[in-house]
């Protein structure tokens, strides 16, 4: 009962320009694509309730059963999508999975997260990017958005790609911490470079991590944050997770043209 009742006076509004100066903060970097990487980036009190809150593995539907990812799979094939599970917080029909002590919780923070101030903010961070593809006038565009929580296993990789062209900002942040103390871990988002320099890709596929190089990994660490701006050559992925018991918990949060 103290954890419902906890979960629905959590006040979010109180956290709004906490978040807006930390996405103002975020150093901007433009090669090969704009992209930026934030820590510390939610109060400490929204990652503990985000742990204390997180749903049960079986409210999750697995990656590759969904059209999250677009790839071309032969029956009973194992994939390395097949390792990532996914719960869609702007989904009611999904949101309705989560037990209801938890999900007054993930309601309040959806709500937040969509608040027009963050949005605004999150495309602000890319406001040159975002002009040059529609154009000063950003009045007559309108945006939406889409999170997910997203639960990776030990054999989860994605291959470099583009995303979804409907796609203007992305921003994942990490809600789990590696175990292996490595340095040079490659367990967070990676940003990719074509080995062919002039390869391009307008569909968003998903490509063979051997026709890459890696620029650069965000470390995979609680409450740090990656972020991008779709272009065609916005390639990233996840390497390869080894066959340890090594999981991965983040939020996707993904602003679309519609």
């Amino acid at each position: 009962m103290n954890k419902k009742s906890n979960n629905k006076n959590m006040n979010f509004n109180s956290y709004i320009q906490p978040l807006l100066y930390k996405i103002k903060d975020c150093k901007l970097f433009t090669f090969p694509y704009p992209y930026a990487e934030k820590e510390e980036l939610f109060p400490e009190e929204i990652i503990d309730k985000i742990e204390k809150n997180f749903p049960e593995l079986s409210n999750f539907d697995r990656n590759s059963d969904t059209k999250n990812v677009i790839i071309n799979k032969k029956a009973n094939e194992e994939r390395p999508y097949d390792f990532r599970y996914t719960l869609t917080l702007t989904d009611k029909k999904d949101l309705n999975k989560i037990s209801i002590d938890k999900r007054t919780f993930w309601e309040n923070l959806t709500k937040f997260l969509c608040s027009p101030e963050i949005v605004k903010e999150l495309l602000t961070l890319y406001l040159p990017f975002v002009k040059k593809r529609f154009g000063e006038d950003l009045q007559s565009t309108k945006f939406s958005s889409h999170i997910s929580l997203l639960y990776d296993k030990a054999k989860y990789s994605l291959g470099p790609h583009t995303d979804l062209v409907e796609k203007v900002v992305t921003i994942i942040i990490y809600l789990s911490n590696e175990n292996l103390n490595d340095s040079n871990s490659k367990f967070g988002t990676s940003v990719y470079l074509p080995k062919d320099s002039t390869f391009i890709c307008e569909k968003g596929l998903h490509y063979n991590h051997d026709d890459f190089y890696r620029h650069h990994t965000c470390r995979f660490k609680i409450n740090n944050s990656f972020s991008f701006f779709r272009t065609n050559n916005s390639f990233h992925g996840v390497e390869p997770i080894p066959d340890v018991p090594q999981e991965r918990k983040l939020i996707q949060y993904s602003i679309f043209e519609i």
